[in-house]
């Protein structure tokens, strides 16, 4: 235990001044013109902490001290900007309260510069939309995707998201109307590029073993050229090579649900009443290559399991 007579704030300040500059020791002089009664308080406060942890330093604590003085009122004022912003019915940019998701699996996102984007994971579904400011969803629509479906002369037959959520993502699947939808991808099978603005995948041998599909993503990226750079859009191309035998009928699915992002599928009331906000699909026709838009569908039952027949 330190005797109280060998604490000399003179050299730990001296010390916490050539470790930390001038400003980290503000505490430390102020603890100078305490009384000794004071500084057997401050003593007492101190060595709990230097027992726990022996490696640390007085000029470590004085350090602690000053920084938490600083970042205590800066969160006092976050929150109350937090309660006045949602009194007034607005999201504030950073929700102190709020859990963020612990999402590794970001990849190269969709959008125009200052658009707005809607992210998508390198594992094939879209998450982080980001289509209005301050607002932003991390949650991932799991019903947005795209699915692959083969079938061959012999009767083979093959269908499958050409997607791999994590099982913690899947848990909702069932009230959403999509768990069963084919979530069986092997992840060995599919290679993820990216290369800004663009990106690209390979499902080499999914779903069907003698199958490469690549999807390649590209968002407006202009040089020197911010109009056109800025439209918020993007564009999908996929490339089939079939190394079988027999010929193959390919067909790719892309779903969307009646969203941009986050509860917002419940706030339009869908058939009878307007939205403000709209998703506009577009796609183009080529030969041998036949297109189809199903304007209406629900996920629950055989809509998706029809498509692979």
């Amino acid at each position: 235990m330190t005797n109280l007579n060998d604490l000399n704030l003179q050299s730990i300040a001296q010390t916490a001044s050539e470790a930390h500059g001038a400003r980290r020791v503000v505490a430390v002089r102020i603890g100078i013109g305490l009384s000794r009664q004071q500084l057997g308080c401050l003593h007492k406060l101190i060595q709990p902490i230097k027992d726990k942890y022996p490696g640390t330093t007085y000029a470590d604590l004085f350090q602690l001290a000053s920084a938490t003085a600083i970042e205590v009122p800066m969160i006092i004022k976050m929150l109350k900007l937090q309660v006045e912003e949602s009194a007034k019915g607005r999201a504030t940019v950073y929700d102190p309260l709020r859990k963020w998701m612990d999402n590794c699996y970001r990849g190269v996102s969709l959008g125009g510069l200052g658009a707005g984007s809607i992210g998508r994971s390198y594992k094939g579904y879209f998450q982080q939309f980001q289509i209005f400011p301050v607002i932003t969803e991390e949650k991932p629509i799991l019903a947005n995707q795209f699915s692959a479906f083969v079938s061959r002369p012999n009767g083979k037959k093959y269908s499958m998201v050409l997607s791999a959520p994590t099982a913690g993502l899947l848990k909702g699947g069932g009230k959403a109307g999509i768990g069963s939808w084919d979530w069986k991808l092997k992840e060995d099978k599919c290679t993820y590029h990216a290369l800004f603005p663009r990106s690209w995948t390979i499902y080499d041998g999914e779903p069907d073993p003698e199958i490469k599909i690549t999807c390649h993503q590209i968002s407006p990226f202009i040089p020197l050229n911010y109009k056109e750079s800025s439209f918020p859009a993007a564009v999908f191309t996929f490339m089939v090579q079939n190394s079988g035998s027999t010929p193959a009928d390919v067909t790719l699915l892309f779903t969307w649900a009646n969203s941009v992002g986050g509860k917002s599928e419940l706030t339009g009331n869908h058939s009878n009443s307007k939205m403000k906000d709209w998703h506009v699909i577009a796609f183009l026709e080529e030969p041998d290559v036949a297109m189809s838009l199903l304007k209406m569908y629900k996920p629950q039952g055989n809509a998706y399991t029809s498509f692979s027949r």
